[in-house]
Parts: C-alpha cells; sequence; structure tokens
C-alpha cells in the first residue's frame, strides 16, 4: 500500500503535467463546428462539481474506514482514532464553510486539515501504544505537582505575602500567620514521601506496560483499558492532596485526600497485579503495594 506521501506525489505529479499543458496553451483544439457551448458549460460545471463531491466522498469513505476498527482492539485505541477522525471532519467541514463564506481564510483552515491529517498519520497503531500515551502524560502531570510541591517547601518563607502589618478594619484583622506552622512543617517530607510514592507506581506500572505489555486479545486490551481508565484519575488525586497541605492546612483534609490517594494507586497496583502483566512476577506489585502502605500510614500517624 502506497504511503501517504507517495499518493500526494502521484497527485503532484499529475497537476504538474496538467497545468504545464494550460500554461503552454498546449491542449489540442478541436473542430469549430463540433463545438456546442450549451454542451460545454454542463460539462465544465459538472466536473467542477465533482471536485467537491470527491471531498465529500473521501470524508465518507474515511468515515467508514474508522467503523472498521472493532472495540476489541482497545477502547483508549479507538478513543484515541476517534478524536482524529472527528478532528479531520471538522477541520474538512471549517473549510467549505470558509470557502462558501468567501471569508479569505481559506489558507489558514487548509493548513488545519493537512495538521489533523498528520496527526492522524503519527496516531497509535495499537492498543498498547494508546495505553502508555496516557501513562506518560499522567507521569508529566503528577511530576509537574511534584515539582511545585517540592518548590513550596524550599521557599516556604517567600510563598505567601507578609500580611501582619495591615491594619484592623472593620473589627477583623488577618492573622498574624500567612504560611505553614512550625508543626506542619514537620508533616511536610511526609507528604512529600507519598507523593514520591505515587509518581513511583505510575512510572513502574508504566514501564512494565512497555515492556510485558500485550495487545492482540480482547482480554488484553480490556486489562490495559482498566489501567488506562484507573490512571486518569490519578493525577486529580494528587492535586487535591497537595492542595490539602497548603496553609491553613485542616489535618481532617489532608487525611481525607490522603486516603483517597492512596485507594486510587492501591487499585491501580491490585489491577495490574491481577492482569497478563505479572504472570510470574508479582515481586514488583508487592513492592510498590508495599511503599503505598508504607507512606500512607506515616501521614495518618503523624496527623
Amino acid at each position: 500500500m502506497a504511503s501517504r506521501s507517495e499518493v500526494l506525489q502521484i497527485i503532484i505529479d499529475t497537476l504538474d503535467v496538467v497545468l504545464t499543458q494550460l500554461q503552454d496553451d498546449a491542449t489540442p483544439s478541436r473542430r469549430a463546428e463540433n463545438f456546442s457551448k450549451e454542451e460545454f458549460w454542463t460539462c465544465l460545471i459538472p466536473e467542477t462539481q465533482s471536485l467537491v463531491n470527491s471531498l465529500e466522498s473521501s470524508c465518507i469513505a474515511l468515515l467508514s474506514a474508522f467503523h472498521a476498527l472493532p472495540k476489541s482492539q482497545g477502547l483508549t485505541l479507538h478513543k484515541d482514532l476517534r478524536l482524529c477522525v472527528l478532528n479531520i471532519l471538522k477541520a474538512v467541514q471549517d473549510l467549505c464553510v470558509e470557502a462558501k463564506n468567501e471569508s479569505g481564510h481559506q489558507l489558514q483552515s487548509v493548513g488545519n486539515v493537512w495538521e489533523k491529517c498528520n496527526n492522524l498519520q503519527s496516531a497509535p497503531k495499537d492498543n498498547k501504544t494508546s495505553v502508555l500515551t496516557v501513562f506518560k502524560d499522567q507521569v508529566t502531570m503528577v511530576q509537574d505537582a511534584l515539582d511545585e510541591f517540592q518548590e513550596s517547601m524550599e521557599q516556604e518563607d517567600s510563598l505567601y505575602p507578609d500580611l501582619a502589618h495591615i491594619p484592623i478594619r472593620n473589627g477583623f484583622q488577618i492573622p498574624d500567620q500567612t504560611g505553614w506552622s512550625e508543626e506542619d512543617l514537620q508533616l511536610l517530607p511526609t507528604f512529600l514521601g507519598l507523593l514520591k510514592a505515587s509518581k513511583a507506581c505510575i512510572k513502574k506500572t508504566k514501564s512494565i506496560i512497555a515492556t510485558q505489555g500485550q495487545c492482540d486479545r480482547e482480554q488484553d486490551n480490556n486489562q490495559l483499558d482498566s489501567l488506562a481508565s484507573i490512571v486518569q484519575t490519578l493525577s486529580s488525586h494528587v492535586d487535591d492532596f497537595v492542595l490539602s497541605t497548603y496553609p491553613p492546612v485542616i489535618h481532617n483534609n489532608v487525611r481525607q485526600q490522603a486516603t483517597i490517594l492512596a485507594e486510587g494507586l492501591k487499585e491501580l497496583i491490585n489491577t495490574a497485579n491481577s492482569s497478563h502483566l505479572c504472570e510470574g512476577d508479582h515481586s514488583w506489585t508487592e513492592f510498590l503495594l508495599g511503599a503505598i502502605n508504607h507512606n500512607y500510614q506515616k501521614v495518618i500517624e503523624l496527623l
């Protein structure tokens, strides 16, 4: 099967020949007595219309090709490709609207169509690749939250402005404490430990998927989809936990968010433990479950 680049090159070469004929006026002329003005315009207009019809047919063919992908190949892959096809068709629709309205933005719309087509060209080719992309995004977001928390620990003295000098207004005064208390500062390394355990769980599971993950059987794809579904919730759990640790620290809130995060992490590892990723080797899941429990219990005990 010819690649997209090869197909485009064939079209470019064909149009080059056609354009050369028109530019050089090399088109063979026909005898005047055979010419019919009505037939000429009737023919020319339908041929122009066929260019538009071919675009419509291509859109329908693209949609039909996508529908040939069974969901047994993986819901994560199906979702990624559905979004790619949706973006292409929406870009074509926008181009048609711009052309119809003669807005002058057609060139930009054409570029948008090519961009969306290129995205499909580089889209994941199987469910394993799609799931790894999900995990990669989650690792990045959790790392961002971890970096932000560590930076806040290092700069807690300047993170919040000194509001103690603000005078009393309407009977109220801003409390002197604008950052972490001495008691809260003792908790921060423990909070950091749970965050690092979170990153380790997601990163290690991603690594195991890369080396042990399979996507040829529906059962394997279902297991990968379950892991992707769980891990997509973890970055928001991490964010909620981090937010709960900022002053004023309310211990019940921190305890609640730590519990939600720990339960989410354990669900991820337990799901991986019962999947094809751990056939014959459960040591890594046992280690991570131990790390989660250890860091979670330290948070609860200190609180």
